[in-house]
C-alpha cells in the first residue's frame, strides 16, 4: 500500500488556531472564560491539547460540548492538582525503583546462584527470555553513557564485563520489570519470599506493570487526573472494580513496594492528604478512584515494612 507523505494529507488534519481562536473554540464548547488574558496565559504555559484532557470529565456524552456551569479556571486548578499529585508519585517511584534494583542484583548475583555476572547466561533465566535482545539493550546502554564516571572508572580499572549490581544501574523502570519477569519461576518465588514476603510472584509481575505504565506517564507529565490505566494490580485487598483500573489502584501497589513504612507514611501518604484537603473543593475523588476511607488505607502499616 503506497504511503501518503503528511504534507500531501493536509486537509485532514486538524487546522491551526491563534490563542484567541483557541479561546473562541472552548467558548463554543460551552466553557467559561470571565479573563480571556488569563486563559491565553494558561494555554501558552501548557498548550490546548493538554489542557483539554482536563476537560474531559465536563464533555457531555455524544457531544463536543462542555456540561453547563464549566469554567476555564477550575479546570487549570485541577491541572495543578494533578502537577502537584504526579510530582509527588513520581518521587515514590525513584524510592522504589532504586530498592528494586538493589534487591534484585543482590539476589541475582549471589555466588549461591549466578554470581556477578551470571546474567550473560541466557541459563540464568527463564524459557521465554529473549536473551539476544536482553545483552544488546544492555551494551547499548554502556555505550549510549561511555563517557560517564562509572563506566570509564570500571574500563580503566577492571576492563572486564560489569558485574549486576552496576549493570541495574543503566536500568529503565521497564527494563528492571522485564529483568524479574523473565526470571525462573522458582527464582521468582524465591525472590518475592525473601525482600517482599507480603507479595506472591505473580502479583509482583502485574504491580510492576502498574508502576512502569505509571512511571511513564510521571516521566512524560502526563495526565493522571480521570484516566483509565491499562495494567491491573492483582491480589490488592479491598480494591473495587472501578479503582483497579483508576490511579488509586497503582497507590496502593507503591504503598506496598514502599520500602520504609515510617518514610512512606511522614512523606508520600502525609503530602497526598494536604494535597487532597487543598483541593477538596475543586476535584472529584471518583475520577482517580479514590475510597471514602481512603485517609486511613493510604497509610502503611509498620509491620508491613520489609
Amino acid at each position: 500500500m503506497e504511503r501518503i507523505h503528511p504534507m500531501q494529507d493536509e486537509r485532514r488534519s486538524k487546522p491551526f488556531l491563534t490563542y484567541q481562536e483557541q479561546i473562541e473554540r472552548l467558548r463554543q464548547r460551552n466553557c467559561r472564560i470571565k479573563d480571556d488574558k488569563c486563559c491565553e496565559n494558561i494555554l501558552k504555559r501548557i498548550g490546548y491539547y493538554r489542557l483539554t484532557g482536563y476537560l474531559l470529565p465536563f464533555r457531555m456524552e455524544g457531544s463536543d460540548l462542555y456540561q453547563e456551569g464549566t469554567c476555564i479556571e477550575k479546570v487549570y486548578q485541577i491541572y495543578e492538582f494533578d502537577r502537584k499529585l504526579r510530582s509527588i508519585l513520581f518521587q515514590s517511584i525513584e524510592v522504589i525503583e532504586v530498592s528494586l534494583k538493589a534487591a534484585l542484583a543482590h539476589f541475582h548475583a549471589a555466588p549461591e546462584r549466578y554470581g556477578p555476572i551470571g546474567y550473560y547466561q541466557a541459563e540464568s533465566f527463564g524459557r521465554k527470555h529473549k536473551h539476544e535482545v536482553f545483552l544488546e539493550k544492555i551494551h547499548k546502554e554502556i555505550a549510549h553513557q561511555q563517557n560517564s564516571l562509572i563506566v570509564k572508572h570500571h574500563n580503566e580499572r577492571y576492563g572486564s564485563a560489569f558485574p549486576l549490581w552496576v549493570v541495574v544501574g543503566f536500568f529503565t523502570f521497564g527494563m528492571t520489570a522485564y529483568f524479574y519477569g523473565d526470571l525462573k519461576t522458582g527464582d521468582k518465588k524465591s525472590f518475592v519470599r525473601a525482600y517482599y514476603p507480603s507479595v506472591n510472584d505473580k502479583m509482583m509481575d502485574s504491580w510492576l506493570r502498574c508502576c512502569t505504565d505509571l512511571r511513564n506517564l510521571c516521566a512524560h507529565y502526563d495526565r493522571l487526573y480521570f484516566r483509565t490505566f491499562t495494567a491491573i494490580p492483582r491480589g490488592v485487598a479491598g480494591l473495587s472494580e472501578d479503582a483497579k483500573r483508576k490511579l488509586w489502584g497503582v497507590i496502593c501497589v507503591l504503598k506496598e513496594l514502599y520500602p520504609d513504612s515510617e518514610d512512606w507514611n511522614q512523606s508520600v501518604a502525609s503530602m497526598v492528604k494536604e494535597l487532597m484537603n487543598a483541593y477538596q473543593g475543586v476535584i472529584e475523588r471518583k475520577h482517580i478512584g479514590f475510597p471514602d476511607d481512603w485517609e486511613i488505607r493510604i497509610q502503611k502499616d509498620s509491620n508491613e515494612e520489609r
